[in-house]
């Protein structure tokens, strides 16, 4: 899947587009490459904590998964500097995701505590 043009792209809080994105609208932007649309949902603030993930997932078309079931088009959420974090698998080992310094590419390996979700089709 073709992401490199993404790695440009500045940190954007709720960007949602080439301008500038957030982890979230990273996620959405592969996603549509995918083939697989995430439903956007609007958050108050861009700390949202892990206890939150629930509330969240309820708001999305993605279900969690066994973290070994892991495929490339999954997405993957941990706690990163305190808060909610979410990117998106190119592969079963390596992640796409947008920091505040922008969009980096990271090994799961070196990522503590995530989960695994999985976009489920909507109309």
């Amino acid at each position: 899947m073709y992401y490199e043009d993404l790695l440009t792209v500045p940190y954007k809080e709720f960007g949602r587009d080439m301008e500038g994105m957030d982890c979230y609208g990273l996620v959405i932007e592969m996603c549509r490459r995918n083939g697989t649309p995430l439903i956007d949902f609007v958050y108050h603030n861009r700390q949202v904590k892990n206890h939150q993930l629930d509330e969240c997932l309820g708001k999305t078309n993605v279900r969690l998964i066994d973290s070994e079931e892991r495929q490339s088009g999954d997405i993957i959420e941990w706690n990163y500097e305190d808060n909610l974090h979410v990117g998106f698998l190119v592969d079963r080992n390596t992640v796409i995701h947008a920091t505040f310094k922008g969009v980096r590419i990271t090994p799961v390996a070196i990522i503590k505590d995530y989960k695994i979700g999985r976009v489920e089709k909507w109309q």
